[in-house]
C-alpha cells in the first residue's frame, strides 16, 4: 500500500513535462502519485520501493501473517465471553486486510479475508462466517489503518462477494 500524500498528487498532464524532476524526486526517495480523471493511476516510486511481484512470495507472507494472528492464544483473546470477534489495530492482518482493500478488493483483499476466516474457524473450532467477525474487524480497521468510508465500502464489498 502506497500512503498518498496529497503534496505529491500530480495530473498526467502536469507529469509529463515535468517527468525528469520526477523521476530526480524519486530518486532522492520522494513518491509521487500520478493522477487521472480523479484517481491515482500510478505511483512514481524510488528504486528501492518494495514490491511484491511474486505471487508465491506474497502467499507464504500472507500465510504467515495469518498463522500468527490465528494461534490459540491470539484467538482466546479475539473472542469474548459471549461469542463476539474483536481485533486492533496492531493486529497483523488488520493491517494486511487495510494493505490489500487498498491495493486490490478482488485479487487480494477477499483471498486474504477467505484464508483469515478459514484458519479462525480451524482455531476456534467451528465455522466461522463473514457476518461473524464483521463488527470487530470494522472496529480493528478503524483503528489507523482504513477511513471510515473505506471500512464501509471494504465491508460492503465483502459482503457481495462473499462464498462460505
Amino acid at each position: 500500500m502506497v500512503a498518498i500524500n496529497s503534496d505529491r498528487i500530480v495530473s498526467v498532464t502536469a507529469a509529463k513535462p515535468k517527468l525528469n524532476a520526477l523521476v530526480g524526486d524519486a530518486h532522492e526517495g520522494l513518491i509521487t502519485h500520478i493522477v487521472t480523471h480523479g484517481q491515482v493511476a500510478a505511483h512514481l516510486v524510488p528504486a528501492s520501493t518494495p514490491i511484491i511481484d511474486d505471487p508465491i512470495a506474497m502467499q507464504y507472507l500472507v500465510s504467515a501473517v495469518i498463522a500468527r494472528d490465528t494461534t490459540p492464544e491470539v484467538c482466546a483473546r479475539r473472542f469474548t465471553s459471549d461469542g463476539r470477534f474483536t481485533i486492533d489495530g496492531s493486529s497483523g492482518v488488520v493491517r494486511v486486510l487495510g494493505w490489500a482493500w487498498r491495493t486490490d478488493p478482488s485479487t487480494l483483499f477477499m483471498p486474504i479475508l477467505s484464508e483469515y476466516i478459514a484458519a479462525l474457524s480451524t482455531t476456534a473450532g467451528r465455522a466461522l462466517t463473514l457476518a461473524d467477525i464483521q463488527s470487530g474487524m470494522a472496529q480493528g480497521l478503524a483503528a489507523g489503518v482504513l477511513s471510515r468510508s473505506e471500512i464501509v465500502a471494504a465491508l460492503a464489498y465483502a459482503g457481495e462477494h462473499w462464498h462460505a
